[in-house]
């Protein structure tokens, strides 16, 4: 899901981005002799694009935090006595394992469970809970 706002946020930039070039070569077509039309018409796509940026940043809702990480999908990357590496929606985060980290193996599934000390806390995939 957020990968998909984001893909829409850049198609949204490169929209306004080529409006804002093509204007400014049709204002530079048909107004050749007056460069400074074309400054103009240049400064005011730049200030229409900032306006445009600071609205969408206005509207777009808060980060949840970490703890919207509960329930995410994670895989094991590596696996030392107590501690564990798990890779969660691309990023490597150290965790702790909620039952017996024997079960936790390399490339094994967990679901997280939630977060202590900057650490989540795991579960194995296949445990009910």
């Amino acid at each position: 899901m957020v990968r998909e706002s984001v893909i829409a946020s850049l198609a949204d930039d490169s929209i306004v981005i080529a409006a804002l070039i093509i204007a400014a070569a049709l204002a530079y077509v048909f107004w050749k002799d007056a460069l400074i039309t074309y400054l103009i018409a240049a400064s005011a796509g730049t200030l229409a694009f900032i306006a445009y940026k600071a609205t969408v940043a206005q509207v777009r809702p808060p980060v949840k935090g970490l703890t919207s990480m509960n329930g995410l999908v994670g895989k094991v990357v590596s696996d030392c006595s107590n501690s564990l590496m798990v890779n969660v929606n691309g990023e490597l985060w150290s965790a702790e394992c909620l039952t017996d980290c024997k079960e936790c193996r390399v490339g094994d599934k967990v679901v997280v469970e939630g977060l202590r000390e900057s650490k989540l806390l795991v579960r194995p995939l296949s445990e009910k809970h």
